[in-house]
């Protein structure tokens, strides 16, 4: 998680996500991360709701993650951890703790790896 200040939805956007995981495993929290990224422009409080239900999440448990911000404490940490090893956005990873940003194909990050 690394939801960016200037994106008004994002940190719900994480919350919710992080509640479909918590709720229903990765292949629901993959099935709203999906939706989430080909929606960017349509992300309200209500949409991330009936998707996060449409993954079959519980829809008074994802509410509540919202209206409390379930979740925040625990996505501002890693954020904090992810700024102080160079992460500045998205998407980034890091690969024996060097960022490599940017969109890449995995054939990038298979060069990288395998030159360690």
């Amino acid at each position: 998680d690394f939801p960016l200040s200037f994106h008004r939805q994002a940190m719900p956007a994480a919350v919710v996500a992080r509640e479909v995981y918590r709720q229903r495993g990765v292949a629901a929290f993959m099935r709203l991360v999906k939706k989430i990224v080909s929606n960017q422009r349509n992300l309200t409080d209500s949409n991330l709701l009936a998707w996060a239900v449409s993954v079959g999440a519980n829809r008074g448990k994802v509410l509540a993650a919202i209206r409390r911000g379930s979740h925040r404490a625990a996505i501002l940490r890693e954020m904090k951890d992810a700024s102080r090893r160079g992460v500045r956005g998205t998407p980034t990873i890091l690969i024996n703790g060097t960022p490599h940003r940017g969109r890449r194909q995995v054939g990038d990050f298979k060069r990288v790896i395998d030159a360690l």
